[in-house]
């Protein structure tokens, strides 16, 4: 992607963001019709496509990706990584399932930052840097016609057009701003906010044709601590409101199917060991329900078309070097699936679903088997992890042996989170 501007907030934010894919928005996306999650695999950057009727990955782009987002019409566009220039790529294919290789066509190679479609997919819109300053362009997907919307001299971080296409929403850091399409004007509705420390206005999101809702960064944004709240902002009466706190203000929130339900990272407080983990916010009784407890945190997550079912990934981290993992949850159920990529995933992935289904002696074998034939696999660090605690669990290992259980982790960052994690189990 391209360099971002001098803003104290969208450094902190993007140059987070960026870094690394779990804190990147639209990570993973699902097709049209749920049977695809196209994602981000977390350690090599790769985009991928899982099937979700056979359980089956197959890799589609392999080059470093930052982006990737399922139009309505079923075409996936991502944004590779080509040396500092911000392009967009659209691929195209009559069946996701079959074999050949999609169509791939550049339809940009000038965006600054993230980009957004239209809800029927037809419109693309993003920023370009020109000398100095910001044009902001609406492409029509269906001719290739380009028009320059509007120029404006400070950079966004982030921008969205509304459900009915005719405003452009975007946070430059320091407020919030937006463009009328058919008027052509352009008016802040939120401004003057002091960005020292990182602090500021991000990721706004239509909750309704006249709602919208943002981060209210409160400090540097923080993957395990509450650093931002959710503020909704009514067009109509210029009023705005708290819908939540205790976000931690690296990512957007995704907007449930149905429109009644926002899927956001909080920090949960009530845990003994604190971390992110996703939550469902009711926007008209504000109620919160959290929907993962995964032991290193969890982020990044996406509706399915019908609300079913989240796709996110685990743990959420700014270490480049330590593993992740992409899940998709059924909220009711509480089980996971993993989409592997490799056989040291897949074998995890056995273990893991062993596990869910109480199979403990059985995952704990699996997991033995996975570290004596990968033991330098990026998934090994986490095998080592469950392992130990299905063993504490079942009374196979003590308490005061987790630490040396645990030195088999490579990752010093993981490893310090395991051993936190497990000495604290009841």
């Amino acid at each position: 992607m391209r360099s971002f501007g001098k803003s104290t907030t969208a450094l902190v934010l993007l140059l987070a963001a960026l870094a690394i894919g779990s804190c990147i928005p639209d990570r993973v996306s699902w097709s049209p019709d749920g049977r695809h999650v196209a994602f981000i695999h977390p350690g090599d950057f790769h985009l991928w496509l899982w099937d979700t009727r056979n359980e089956k990955p197959r890799s589609l782009v392999t080059q470093k990706i930052y982006l990737c987002r399922f139009a309505a019409d079923g075409r996936l566009f991502y944004s590779p990584d080509v040396g500092g220039k911000g392009e967009i790529h659209a691929l195209q294919s009559a069946d996701w399932s079959a074999t050949a290789a999609p169509a791939d066509t550049r339809l940009a190679d000038d965006i600054t930052g993230f980009y957004d479609l239209s809800p029927d997919g037809r419109y693309l819109y993003y920023a370009a840097k020109n000398d100095g300053r910001y044009d902001f362009y609406e492409i029509n997907l269906a001719t290739d016609g380009r028009r320059r919307l509007l120029t404006d001299a400070t950079e966004p971080i982030y921008l969205r057009i509304s459900p009915d296409r005719t405003r452009l929403a975007y946070s430059t850091g320091d407020s919030l701003r937006l463009f009328d399409l058919d008027a052509g004007t352009t008016r802040s509705l939120v401004t003057g906010m002091d960005t020292q420390d990182g602090r500021g206005i991000s990721w706004p999101i239509w909750i309704a044709s006249r709602r919208l809702a943002y981060n209210l960064l409160t400090q540097k944004p923080d993957l395990n601590k509450a650093s931002a709240e959710l503020i909704e902002y009514d067009l109509d009466g210029a009023t705005t409101k708290t819908l939540c706190r205790g976000l931690t203000g690296l990512e957007p929130a995704s907007l449930s199917p149905d429109g009644r339900r926002l899927l956001l990272g909080i920090v949960d407080e009530n845990q003994t060991y604190p971390v992110t983990q996703l939550a469902t916010l009711e926007i008209a009784s504000g109620a919160v329900r959290f929907l993962t407890a995964e032991p290193f945190g969890a982020g990044g997550g996406r509706w399915d078309p019908a609300g079913r079912r989240i796709a996110f990934d685990t743990p959420l981290t700014l270490d480049e070097t330590m593993p992740s993992l992409v899940r998709i949850l059924d909220p009711e159920t509480h089980r996971t699936t993993i989409l592997w990529t490799n056989e040291p995933e897949r074998l995890f992935a056995t273990a893991d679903a062993q596990a869910q289904a109480g199979k403990t002696s059985q995952a704990v074998k699996s997991f033995d088997g996975l570290l004596k034939r990968y033991p330098e696999a990026p998934v090994s660090d986490f095998a080592v992890y469950e392992r130990t605690r299905l063993a504490l669990e079942k009374g196979l290992i003590k308490v005061s042996e987790v630490s040396a259980a645990l030195d088999r982790v490579h990752n010093p960052e993981l490893r310090e989170m395991a051993r936190k994690r497990l000495q604290t189990m009841p």
